[in-house]
C-alpha cells in the first residue's frame, strides 16, 4: 500500500480495500484517488496506490500603469506643461485555483478577474501657439488666423475666463461647456456663432456661441466671458484682449 510518500507491505488472508485502510487508519480525502474500488477483494501482489488530492487557492495582484493624455493648449507658451490630474495606477487581482497530486501542482486555472482599483488618467495641459481651446467647428475657412466671412467683428475686446461644475446650466437655458461663452445679450444675443482670438493670433479660444451673461458683462466691464473645463485653465485667461468675428 502506497500513500503518503510511504509505502506499506500487508500479510492478510481476506479482506477488502475498504477493510484494509480502516484496520490501517487511513482516510481518503474528498479528492483522493485510489486506484482499486473501495469493494474490492484484496488478491495477492494487489499494488493499492492513493494519491492525495487538493485544491489550492492563489491570489495574484496586477499593477496597472496610468495613461497620459496630452491637451494642446494656445493658454500656455510652446513647449510648457501642467499636469491637470495627475495619474493614479490601477490595481487588478487574480484568483487562481492549482489542483495538487501529492504536494505537486499539476495544473492551474484562472477562477476570478477582479477590478480592484481603476486607473486614473494623468491629463496634461500643453503649450502650442494658436491652437483652439474649443472643440466646437461651423466649418468656416480660416486664414492667416481669421475667418474669411463674417458678418462684423469687436475688436479689441476684453475677455476674461470662468468655469463652472460638470452639467451647469447658462441664462440660455443651455449646458455649460467648452465653447459656450457669456456675454452681454442685448450686444450679443444668445446663440450668436462667434469665433475669438486674439489679435496676434498666438492665442485662439476658436468657435463658441453665445449662451451665458454675468454682472461684469451687463455693466459693461468686460465683453466676453470664456468658459473653461477647469479653474486653473481660467485662471490662466486672465485678462485678455481678444477679436471677437460675429460669424452669424
Amino acid at each position: 500500500l502506497t500513500v503518503d510518500d510511504t509505502t506499506n507491505k500487508y500479510m492478510k488472508t481476506d479482506g477488502s480495500v475498504s477493510s484494509l485502510l480502516a484496520e490501517s487508519g487511513i482516510a481518503l480525502g474528498e479528492h483522493d484517488t485510489i486506484n482499486f474500488p473501495l469493494s474490492h477483494s484484496l488478491q495477492e501482489n494487489d499494488h493499492i496506490v492513493i494519491q492525495r488530492v487538493d485544491y489550492v487557492t492563489r491570489t495574484e495582484e496586477e499593477v496597472i500603469p496610468f495613461e497620459v493624455e496630452y491637451h494642446q493648449t494656445s493658454l500656455l507658451r510652446n513647449g510648457k506643461q501642467h499636469i491637470l490630474t495627475s495619474g493614479r495606477e490601477g490595481l487588478k487581482k487574480y484568483v487562481y485555483v492549482q489542483r495538487t497530486v501529492d504536494g505537486m501542482v499539476y495544473e492551474e486555472q484562472l477562477e476570478e478577474e477582479t477590478l480592484v482599483k481603476k486607473p486614473q488618467t494623468q491629463e496634461v495641459l500643453q503649450g502650442a501657439t494658436g491652437v483652439p481651446v474649443s472643440p466646437l467647428d461651423f466649418g468656416y475657412t480660416i486664414r492667416n488666423g481669421v475667418p474669411t466671412h463674417y458678418e462684423s467683428v469687436i475688436k479689441n475686446a476684453t475677455a476674461t475666463g470662468y468655469t463652472a461644475r460638470a452639467g451647469a446650466g447658462t441664462a440660455s437655458g443651455r449646458r455649460a461647456g467648452v465653447g459656450y461663452v457669456a456675454v452681454n445679450p442685448e450686444v450679443i444675443p444668445y446663440g450668436t456663432k462667434l469665433y475669438i482670438t486674439s489679435p496676434d493670433n498666438k492665442f485662439v479660444y476658436g468657435y463658441a456661441v453665445a449662451a451665458d451673461t454675468g454682472t461684469g458683462l451687463m455693466e459693461g466691464i468686460v465683453d466676453v466671458d470664456l468658459f473653461y473645463s477647469t479653474y486653473y485653465e481660467s485662471c490662466l485667461n486672465g485678462l485678455r484682449t481678444v477679436n471677437i468675428y460675429i460669424l452669424e
